[in-house]
């Protein structure tokens, strides 16, 4: 097909199965909606091999094989302004796919790293640029192979023509059974003294220092399995509308993610869907719905979704057109897997001098998972919590050209490194906190990513 970009069409098939023998490589993604959300999460994508990578770390910035010591945040821009930004607009058919640590974010509010603490030793930002990208829509059950380059175009074609032929081996998930965490898992800390650190955040609410502060705690089990096949558990057990799969070579980021961070379409409008809210599922559908029920009504969380809500809305102040922001939808109730949550949907106009960059600076670190204000709320999670963030709470997804992109906020999502995973789980702590909800309530977000490493919560 001529023009650009280069699109081969593909019959539609479940792209888990195409992506499969792929996900063993190193620089190998797959951006997937495995929870199909009809107007904010219809495509999943995936590709390999890209053609160069931009890798930040520290205040060094390395693409390809030069690296320099630079501003992160003007070499990212340099770097999507150059390669990516006025390319023609399509529905993501290439561009870069990586992400951005919370810390990457907290520094660009001057919040130092936690000191020493860079224990799985990942970059702060890494982004391959992607000329050939594998798309499916999950609602017009369409899919294509695409080319932003005129030199990848036959490669597009004998991939196309490559997964059409290879298509006959279904995915087959195998279960395991949940073992005993008692000897298995660690944590950051243990339940006593995160139970201390919510009360420090009690003594600064009271204070006046803050309204929420949002309290992590890091865990650590085994990986039984490849980092492909345990993704495929994380999936079964906890789909959600952004999750991703990202092999960095020596280490793997699977993430089942509800939350939408950002989307940036062509037309310059912006969206984030922030979450804060949130109850377990119940074990009967009664039990479910009464739950659901509690949380709609419970007006400590509708407190907690409406500060956030203004605290997103003057994010996006920063860097859309005056009178563009709007609420479209306030106090929604989303249902997953393990929990069901509260959110709300913000939209704006970008102001046309800025670009997705710039927009994705003033925005980050997200508001649902700092507190407010944000900055006192950063300084006081840099004082409690005895490890950096690294990938949680970041984001994860793409910038394509002509400013789009879209992203999660890096929760249910876990690092694997040398045969561990390393995952953490939170929650926004308010003056009406009680410290031992709190804590049941981070164990039930992080119940899905235990069920995928065969573990269960009962014993810690």
């Amino acid at each position: 097909m001529a023009g650009f970009p280069f699109i081969v069409p593909l019959p539609y098939a479940e792209p888990l199965e195409d992506f499969a023998p792929y996900a063993p490589l190193s620089g190998s993604f797959f951006l997937d909606s495995s929870l199909v959300h009809p107007k904010y999460a219809r495509f999943s994508f995936w590709g390999y091999n890209p053609k160069l990578v931009f890798e930040s770390k520290d205040g060094l910035v390395k693409v390809g094989d030069h690296t320099t010591i630079t501003s992160p945040f003007g070499a990212l821009k340099e770097f999507y302004q150059e390669k990516i930004l006025n390319l023609p607009f399509h529905p993501f058919c290439g561009g870069l796919v990586g992400f951005l640590s919370y810390e990457w974010g907290a520094a660009l509010e001057n919040i130092a790293p936690v000191a020493d603490t860079h224990d799985l030793n990942l970059p702060d930002g890494l982004f391959g640029l992607y000329d050939i990208v594998v798309g499916y829509d999950h609602i017009e059950k369409t899919a294509w192979v695409a080319s932003i380059d005129e030199g990848a175009n036959e490669q597009a074609e004998k991939l196309a023509a490559h997964l059409e032929a290879n298509r006959k081996i279904p995915v087959f998930l195998t279960q395991h059974a949940a073992r005993s965490t008692q000897h298995e898992m660690r944590s950051s800390s243990n339940k006593p003294e995160y139970l201390q650190s919510i009360g420090k955040i009690l003594d600064y609410l009271r204070a006046g220092d803050c309204y929420q502060v949002n309290l992590a705690e890091r865990f650590m089990a085994p990986a039984p399995l490849s980092p492909w096949e345990q993704y495929l558990q994380l999936r079964q057990a906890s789909p959600a509308p952004y999750s991703c799969f990202l092999n960095g070579g020596s280490f793997q980021i699977l993430s089942s993610s509800p939350e939408c961070f950002l989307i940036a379409k062509e037309n310059g409008t912006l969206i984030t869907r922030p979450i804060k809210g949130t109850r377990k599922r119940g074990a009967t559908l009664q039990e479910d719905d009464e739950l659901r029920s509690e949380l709609v009504a419970s007006a400590k969380d509708q407190a907690e979704l409406l500060m956030i809500t203004d605290l997103e809305r003057n994010d996006f102040g920063k860097i859309c057109v005056p009178g563009s922001v709007a609420v479209p939808e306030l106090r929604v109730v989303e249902s997953f897997a393990q929990v069901h949550h509260l959110l709300s949907t913000i939209r704006g106009q970008r102001r046309p001098e800025l670009d997705i960059i710039d927009c994705l600076a003033a925005m980050m670190p997200g508001g649902s998972i700092t507190g407010a204000p944000k900055i006192r709320a950063m300084e006081i999670i840099r004082e409690l919590e005895s490890v950096n963030r690294g990938i949680y709470t970041g984001i994860i997804g793409y910038l394509g050209p002509q400013n789009t992109s879209q992203f999660n906020i890096a929760i249910r999502t876990m690092i694997l490194k040398d045969a561990t995973a390393y995952f953490h789980s939170g929650g926004g702590i308010v003056i009406e906190s009680d410290p031992q909800a709190e804590y049941d309530e981070i164990l039930a977000k992080a119940k899905g990513m235990m069920a995928s490493l065969g573990l269960s919560c009962s014993t810690i």
